[in-house]
């Protein structure tokens, strides 16, 4: 048996890239992002770039803490359903 403990010190498991999805969907929304900023981007003069590029990197900051909150939360509500599954198993 592996350890996923000593998987995710080695850096083995990344959630963060991990659970992303593998569908057609999400790689087409992908690419729409992409295409979408690409395309917002091109007529910009340098000072609306930067303020773009300021937006842009708050939007992926916050996107980034918002998904470890959501770990966070996941984790401990399923350590709670773990729990309580034990506690009231019969045997």
């Amino acid at each position: 048996m592996e350890s996923i403990m000593k998987d995710l010190w080695y850096g083995n498991i990344i959630p963060q890239n991990d659970c992303r999805p593998q569908t057609e969907e999400f790689k087409e929304l992908s690419e729409l992002i992409l295409r979408h900023k690409r395309d917002l981007t091109f007529g910009l003069n340098d000072q609306q770039l930067e303020i773009f590029d300021k937006l842009d990197a708050c939007w992926a900051e916050y996107i980034s803490l918002s998904e470890e909150a959501i770990f966070s939360y996941a984790f401990r509500l399923a350590m709670r359903l773990m729990t309580e599954a034990f506690e009231d198993a019969p045997y």
